[in-house]
């Protein structure tokens, strides 16, 4: 199951997962029905849950019985790889163990997120009024445009390679455009 030459990369990402669900499901576990029991640990139905929107980002009750029995089977698989002899051990690998903690730490944050933006709705008048506020205390930017027109993208391209050897533009311009801006050097109203 685990070996140096990346299958440890395997093995992280199903541990990962397994903590990812306990963590997230702790508080909901008490009250959830339990599915299957794989070497003494519970999965329960709080856990497929998330696992099902998870893996097919929908919710347990647009799943087919079929989709429920694979997941169910896939969790299975998940409880009994992260339950078996030494895996406990994994956790001490410092790759493996900052894994967990950044996966912990972006469920936590995306919870904490969650809640802000529910917890603070911000309506359409408020976006634009701090937008017009944050725009006002912007600098004016101006930009100036010019351009060479010619008939024909040769012409261009040999335009081009004068101005990458340090050509001058409205030099160019004035000489090769046949636009009206030619007399200004390129240069657009």
């Amino acid at each position: 199951m685990y070996s140096k030459n990346g299958s440890a990369t395997v093995g992280a990402r199903i541990f990962a997962i397994t903590i990812t669900i306990t963590v997230v499901l702790a508080a909901a576990a008490a009250a959830a029905e339990t599915i299957a029991t794989i070497n003494g640990a519970n999965i329960d139905s709080s856990v497929l849950e998330v696992y099902a929107q998870s893996r097919t980002q929908r919710p347990l009750s647009e799943i087919s019985e079929q989709e429920r029995k694979t997941l169910v089977a896939e969790l299975k698989d998940l409880f009994i790889l992260s339950s078996q002899p030494g895996s406990a051990d994994l956790k001490k690998d410092p790759a493996i163990a900052a894994q967990i903690e950044l996966r912990e730490r972006a469920i936590v944050a995306k919870a904490f997120a969650n809640k802000f933006l529910t917890d603070n709705v911000t309506t359409e008048e408020e976006i634009l009024a701090e937008y017009d506020k944050q725009a006002k205390l912007a600098p004016p930017m101006q930009f100036k445009a010019r351009h060479i027109l010619v008939p024909t993208q040769g012409e261009a391209i040999a335009l081009i390679d004068l101005l990458h050897t340090g050509s001058d533009f409205a030099a160019l311009a004035m000489e090769s455009s046949t636009g009206p801006s030619a007399k200004d050097g390129g240069a657009l109203p």
